[in-house]
């Protein structure tokens, strides 16, 4: 026969059959699987590109500054006629988030731009993040009330770093700008963008290979009938090669055209930002697009996948068909493929014995282990069969492992993606341990610690004043700290010192104890910490000063000198927040009164162990004092790591990659009856067939759940080796596996209810 002729006729054959009614069951749940593959792939690709993306964008924000002083530069706006631009940033804490709050000055509208500013806000004007801009419109947020009498505009996209980021560029004038830094030259000091690692290995965990075995189960729907065809094309002449092809191009094209349309809605699924699920981040929906040349090998790489194994399982056996080179039978029990679960062991001993921090074996080892763990279980559920098919333990026992040992691969479909989801939890366990360790709440460990309320600090990166309202009701014990410049130092730069303005019965209000060596008067402060051998404290905080320093009215125009102490207060130990002041001056010392209002660069009050309380006080700071911030170290300790979610999200996704696969299943068995109504007119009755059915999904789900739990034990182990820690408890494991079994019989359970039901008439 004309080899072209063979290849349109096998191809003529293959379109007929994906076009027949007899298969319309089978082409819908093909098309189901090719888009929800493909979507978990492009999910995986658009994921690397975001963090990217993102990384690109944070990285073209960075700020790059002129020499500072001392470093041959000088402080911005200290040339006076230069056009120049000032620039200062500081972090508050609001809920657990962090918004940064840059303060621009750019007084001739000639300073460089980030990407997708077009001018920077002028005085009483800024630019705040989509983030913060939704969080200022919510209420009853407090952060409103930061930017209260000023005029916001929404940044675009391009302008921040990711679609959760809380920023905002806040125009203020030169004079309001009290940095030390030079003046701003441009952006782009912070690197370049890279490829997102642990978002695309994450959901290559969590998608991708729950997807492959999805795959893996779909090109197992319709076997029998399709194994007849291939078959009967090999009566009829045509090489193996073309009677292959044939039976890959029908598992393929409905699984190319469910990926296809999947490729083609994705950019359509992504709106302009949205939160993703369980974890709370916002996203923008243009991060997650995949360019079209991605998309297209997305496509093709889940068609040629489902080809090559609809082609092996329809070819089953046959030894002609070895010559081909192409489209060679690929058995999935075969210990070749079985390997990749074994390579994955070995490297992960390697990378055990190389203790090696963000060991890239450690990830490939995760992939091999997961893509070779449906093929193991299926070969070492082969062998097992046979052997303990020589056990004489009644009908249903011998027929079950018959089955088992004659066709693996249909027994072990869903107990291999089921297998997957339980690796999934498994390997995340010590990762979400070490990465996302827990912790309690700043407010909760300050009341564990027997605190009602804390001593917290108002401070400032710049050389403004501080200017205070009168304090809400939540603040009490307010003490402020007056500036103290050294000797010769320049007014405009920031002091070296503070000093704070209380008497005795204020300080002992502030630091919520008795002070027996308060004398009242000027007095130096020494912070003491633990005792030393001598029994003297351990000296903290700021070193101790010598000669007089100079107090400065709040316009610094007038100075005064302030010779040290004679009289020393020691600070009792174990403070809450340290107070960084170097003496003691009292409310109605001459000198203050001399000079009027003296410049203030700091206060410290108490707040309430409450979140609410804690807000209306930072509120109260800012709101008054743009330039400041609110602190206590407790707040500080704190550190908030989404991880944990993260790793929820996609246990998520792989449990619902295994309950689709599922139901795929049963949906497939409902039209694969015809043998088991053979063993029923032999006269086996339904119970016997049901309890076949029920042994064979005992035994490949206890089997493939064993093999996943020593695989993610393994990782887990090297993992917590290569972070220098020790797994918590072990209940994860063993509440997988018994998850991944009970999913199993309950599917089975559903199957034998669909083929073994009788049909209405």
């Amino acid at each position: 026969m004309n080899p072209k002729a063979t290849v349109w006729a096998a191809l003529a054959v293959a379109w007929r059959a994906v076009l027949s009614r007899q298969a319309r069951r089978r082409v819908v749940l093909l098309a189901l699987v090719g888009a929800v593959s493909a979507l978990g792939v492009l999910a995986t690709a658009g994921a690397a590109a975001m963090k990217g993306r993102e990384s690109a964008r944070s990285a073209a924000a960075v700020p790059v500054f002129g020499p500072q002083a001392g470093f041959g530069g000088v402080p911005v706006f200290s040339r006076p006629g230069v056009a120049e631009t000032g620039w200062s940033e500081l972090e508050h804490e609001y809920r657990g988030r962090t918004v940064k709050i840059v303060r621009v000055a750019d007084p001739h509208a000639r300073g460089p731009l980030p990407p997708g500013v077009a001018a920077w806000p002028s005085p009483g004007r800024a630019l705040v993040s989509p983030a913060l801009d939704r969080l200022i419109r919510s209420a009853p947020a407090s952060i409103g009330r930061w930017f209260a009498g000023t005029d916001t505009e929404v940044l675009p996209p391009r302008a921040v770093g990711s679609a959760g980021q809380l920023l905002a560029y806040v125009g203020v004038t030169p004079a309001e700008l009290g940095t030390q830094q030079g003046p701003l030259t441009g952006f782009g000091g912070g690197g370049g963008g890279g490829f997102g690692w642990y978002p695309a290995l994450g959901s290559m965990l969590f998608l991708v290979m729950p997807a492959f075995a999805l795959v893996l189960t779909a090109s197992r729907f319709g076997r029998e009938v399709r194994t007849t065809r291939y078959q009967a094309l090999r009566l009829l002449g045509l090489p193996a090669a073309h009677a292959r092809l044939a039976g890959a191009l029908e598992t393929a094209a409905p699984v190319a055209a469910g990926a296809l349309a999947a490729a083609l809605a994705w950019p359509f699924l992504l709106p302009d930002m949205f939160a993703l699920p369980v974890t709370g981040r916002r996203l923008f929906g243009a991060d997650l697009r995949v360019p079209g040349g991605q998309a297209v090998a997305v496509v093709l790489g889940v068609a040629v996948l489902a080809g090559v194994l609809g082609a092996a399982t329809a070819s089953g056996s046959d030894r002609a068909s070895r010559e081909v080179r192409i489209l060679r039978p690929v058995r999935l029990t075969s210990p070749w493929v079985a390997l990749l679960f074994g390579a994955g062991l070995l490297l992960l001993a390697v990378a055990y014995s190389r203790h090696k921090p963000r060991d890239p074996l450690l990830w490939a080892a995760i992939v091999l282990l997961g893509a070779g763990l449906p093929s193991a279980a299926a070969w070492t559920g082969q062998q097992l069969a046979r052997v303990l098919g020589r056990v004489e333990a009644g009908v249903v026992w011998l027929l079950a492992m018959r089955r088992l040992a004659a066709d693996p691969q249909s027994r072990f479909r869903v107990a291999g993606m089921v297998g997957i989801a339980v690796f999934a939890v498994g390997a995340a366990q010590p990762v979400s341990q070490v990465v996302a360790q827990p912790h309690l709440p700043w407010v909760a460990q300050a009341r564990a610690s027997g605190h009602t309320d804390l001593l917290a600090e108002a401070e400032t990166l710049e050389a403004v004043p501080l200017r205070l309202t009168e304090p809400p009701a939540a603040v009490h014990g307010v003490v402020p700290a007056v500036a103290l410049w050294a000797p010769g130092q320049d007014p405009a730069t920031r002091p070296a010192h503070a000093a704070l303005v209380a008497d005795c019965r204020q300080l002992q209000e502030l630091f919520a104890r008795p002070l027996p060596d308060c004398v009242g008067g000027r007095m130096t402060l020494r912070a003491g910490g633990p005792p030393t051998a001598d029994g003297e404290p351990a000296a903290q905080g700021p070193s101790a000063v010598e000669g007089d320093l100079l107090l400065r009215s709040a316009d610094r125009t007038r100075q005064a000198s302030v010779p040290p102490a004679a009289t020393t207060l020691d600070l009792p130990a174990g403070l809450d927040t340290p107070v960084w002041a170097v003496m003691v001056l009292p409310p109605d010392d001459p000198t203050l009164a001399d000079l009027g209002d003296p410049f203030r660069i700091a206060a410290y009050l108490r707040v309430a162990v409450d979140l609410p309380a804690w807000e209306e006080a930072r509120t109260w700071v800012v709101s008054s004092s743009p330039a400041y911030r609110l602190e206590n170290s407790y707040e500080l300790s704190e550190v908030t790591d989404s991880t944990g979610s993260w790793v929820l999200l996609g246990l998520t996704a792989a449990a619902a990659l295994t309950v689709l696969g599922a139901l795929l299943t049963v949906a497939e068995d409902g039209g694969r009856r015809r043998e088991w109504f053979a063993l029923r007119a032999l006269g086996m009755a339904r119970g016997r067939l049901t309890a076949v059915q029920l042994t064979e999904a005992l035994v490949t789900a206890a089997l493939t759940a064993a093999l996943a739990t020593l695989a993610s034990t393994a990782v887990g182990v090297t993992y917590l080796r290569i972070n220098e820690d020790h797994l918590d408890t072990s209940l994860p494991y063993l509440l997988a596996a018994g998850a991944g079994i009970g999913v199993v019989v309950l599917a089975a359970a559903a199957s034998s209810w669909a083929t073994l039901r009788t049909p209405r008439r």
